[in-house]
């Protein structure tokens, strides 16, 4: 579940933990800029939060987002959704949910998503491997990074967890199974 700390009353569960509809969190972030935090549930959805009033403003769980992998908040303050199902992003201004199709007619599981320093979006797969997301002016264009046992020069595993970013721009990335893969050249790849 969900819960608060202040020194004064330490720990306590957060007031409104049943309008999040589980208390089996998986993932959350916190915008800075509006003060809210992002809640995700593994079967469930996920919440918008007002983290000053510690008030539930809106829950998305439909079939679509009742399984939440991975929240992260971009640098335009697009809130970057992993689900069970693919990637999706939130935009707070419009109160709308953009859906990415990641894999035509097939469902892949996101572990985790990152924004490079170039505005690129890379997202971490379950099985399906590592996919990057450049923008463009009419959306984004998609490269997929693969495993391939023949080529030494592919990322080790098809199982992402993690992916950061170095001062000198490489890409590393978690895997399951694989170890560390790192892309050199991430920032300059077509």
């Amino acid at each position: 579940g969900l819960y608060t700390f202040t020194p004064e009353r330490g720990f306590r569960p957060f007031r409104e933990q049943n309008r999040l509809g589980s208390e089996k969190i998986f993932t959350m972030v916190y915008d800075k800029n509006d003060d809210m935090l992002y809640v995700g549930t593994h079967g469930n959805g996920f919440s918008k939060i007002d983290a000053k009033n510690e008030r539930v403003l809106k829950t998305w769980d439909d079939d679509s987002n009742k399984w939440i992998s991975y929240l992260s908040l971009d640098s335009s303050g697009l809130l970057w959704i992993g689900t069970y199902d693919g990637a999706k992003a939130y935009d707070s201004m419009s109160d709308r949910i953009t859906e990415y199709e990641l894999s035509e007619g097939k469902s892949v599981r996101v572990n985790s998503i990152f924004e490079s320093r170039d505005g690129n979006i890379w997202i971490g797969t379950k099985g399906d491997g590592l996919i990057r997301m450049k923008p463009e002016d009419d959306g984004y264009s998609f490269k997929r990074y693969r495993r391939n046992p023949s080529d030494r020069r592919s990322i080790s595993s098809n199982n992402i967890y993690s992916i950061t970013q170095d001062h000198d721009g490489r890409i590393w990335i978690g895997t399951y199974g694989g170890g560390l893969s790192m892309l050199q050249n991430a920032d300059s790849e077509d």
